[in-house]
């Protein structure tokens, strides 16, 4: 069975189940001065990466303070889960810090297939939540990228939730069937 028919049977089984309870990426970890060299760090489940462009750490700026911060024409990151290496991805907080304006766009694959592709020009406003328009849709890479004019731009907050591994699902998927139906006594 490949990941992806994996993925389809849990995104349809657990749609109904709710959250398995989301992870925040908030790169609460970063302990270096203000202005580090950032190349990715691990947060729960979840391995944030530099893909492109520099990146450092932000303790002056954040929703809350520590993030990320780039300051490349273009920088980007990937995040990946690292037990069942399936997840999906819910929002991301942005910020400029010279408020002079950036695109973005974030895309998530599977099996190396972009299912997920959205972006825009950044709203304005300190760290505004960029949702995902299929915050089920599940993914094994997910990519920020952003293209930029301005002094520097900041990452932080990624909500992010791991998909259960098929034995862990179905058992969940047994367990919300029970809970469901209701045990039913005389």
């Amino acid at each position: 069975m490949t990941r992806s028919t994996i993925a389809a049977f849990l995104t349809a089984s657990f749609i109904g189940l709710g959250a398995c309870g989301a992870d925040v990426i908030d790169f609460a970890g970063l302990s270096q001065p203000n202005g580090t060299p950032y190349f990715g760090s691990i947060e729960g489940n979840f391995t944030v990466t530099v893909n492109t462009g520099e990146w450092l750490e932000a303790h002056m700026n954040g929703n809350p303070v520590p993030d990320i911060f780039g300051r490349s024409a273009v920088g980007s990151v990937d995040v990946t889960e690292n037990t069942t290496g399936l997840f999906t991805f819910t929002s991301v907080d942005l910020d400029d810090a010279s408020s002079g304006g950036f695109t973005y766009s974030i895309n998530g694959f599977l099996d190396t297939v972009n299912v997920l592709s959205f972006g825009g020009v950044f709203p304005g406003g300190q760290f505004p939540t960029i949702v995902s328009p299929e915050d089920t849709q599940v993914l094994d890479t997910l990519n920020i990228q952003i293209n930029s004019t301005t002094s520097s731009y900041n990452i932080d907050n990624i909500v992010v939730d791991t998909v259960p591994e098929p034995a862990s699902g179905l058992a969940l998927a047994v367990l919300g069937t029970y809970c469901l139906a209701g045990p039913r006594r005389r």
